[in-house]
């Protein structure tokens, strides 16, 4: 009976590649976009927008030129790309609301995007405004691929689409370390807009100090002790999700994936910080802390779903639910790391 009752699965096979094309072209222009900023190649268009220094083609006469007109390639290959995944959830899964309400926020976010891309041009690279960017640029590739995890997904069980947000001692400490990581990423983007990349020499310790007597020293200890907590909070949910989950492969090689993107980037970072803040090993740097967005955004919308495909046999104790507003929340927090 209770199968019978499930709604029929819609036909997504087409669409899931689509909206999986669109999310990979949007964390390649995330990653370009981060390293015109990294390598001060803003400027090699000149203060022209939407055009390339007057032109759609300019010539290719240095290395910001081509790094600018690289970013704005990718910006035309996306826009056609997230529009068509916003339209098709539209048409053909309107009633399929995580699909077709992230679909159509990726959209609107890459609107606000290419605005703002328009705004770092003429502000010429405000660091607030180049930070405003990146979050911009992440939020539009979570609602996409929320969008695709949910369509690869449908077919375990239709209702996956209607209903997502579940948490159980897993799904919350993904969420909340999700949150972290967000919140980590977009004040990297201020530390290097603020050029206090090259404040610190050595690592872990900044010049030989824990607390530099710089306003660019403190904005990069800032982060690397930022690093540190969300590394914390990424490590118990990679460990939270191998002991409560193991059954459930998708969710622990999303676990696992983003446990070692994470562990690659604070490895580069210190690298970059070593060797003089190379320009390859900045992009680099920049591409694993995507990927890093990416695989929480993945691991956290799986970990809600299979509250739901294979709950788990235990509850957060009815002590952290009986205390009232963030004590409950602070509460739950701790207490459901156990059985």
């Amino acid at each position: 009976m209770a199968n019978a009752a499930r709604p029929a699965a819609p036909d997504v096979d087409r669409f899931r590649w689509l909206a999986l094309t669109a999310s990979l072209i949007t964390y390649l222009l995330i990653v370009v976009g981060a390293i015109v900023r990294v390598t001060g190649s803003g400027p090699g268009c000149g203060g022209h927008w939407p055009l390339c220094n007057g032109q759609f083609f300019p010539p290719l006469t240095s290395w910001p030129v081509f790094i600018a007109l690289s970013h704005r390639i990718l910006v035309a290959l996306a826009a056609p790309l997230i529009f068509g995944t916003a339209w098709a959830a539209w048409r053909s899964f309107r009633r399929v609301r995580w699909i077709v309400w992230p679909a159509l926020l990726a959209l609107a976010q890459f609107a606000i995007q290419v605005l703002l891309g328009a705004a770092t041009v003429a502000t010429a690279l405000s660091p607030a405004i180049v930070a405003i960017h990146l979050a911009s640029a992440l939020l539009a590739l979570a609602f996409l691929l929320i969008v695709t995890v949910v369509a690869f997904q449908l077919k375990n069980d239709p209702r996956l689409g209607d209903s997502l947000l579940y948490f159980d001692a897993v799904s919350r400490q993904v969420g909340i370390a999700a949150l972290g990581v967000y919140a980590l990423i977009v004040t990297g983007a201020l530390v290097t807009a603020n050029r206090a990349g090259a404040a610190c020499e050595g690592w872990p310790l900044c010049s030989g100090s824990l607390a530099p007597d710089t306003v660019s020293g403190l904005w990069h200890m800032g982060h690397r002790y930022a690093s540190g907590v969300v590394g914390i909070m990424l490590a118990v949910s990679v460990a939270q999700a191998w002991r409560l989950r193991r059954e459930n492969a998708p969710v622990v090689v999303a676990a696992t994936v983003t446990g070692l993107s994470f562990g690659g980037q604070v490895v580069v970072g210190a690298q970059d910080v070593l060797y003089g803040l190379p320009a390859f090993l900045n992009g680099l740097h920049v591409a694993l802390a995507a990927a890093v967005w990416a695989g929480m955004v993945v691991f956290a919308v799986l970990a809600m779903q299979y509250v739901r495909l294979s709950p788990l046999k235990f509850a957060v104790p009815a002590s952290a639910r009986a205390q009232p507003g963030w004590m409950a929340a602070f509460a739950a927090h701790f207490i459901k790391l156990r059985p």
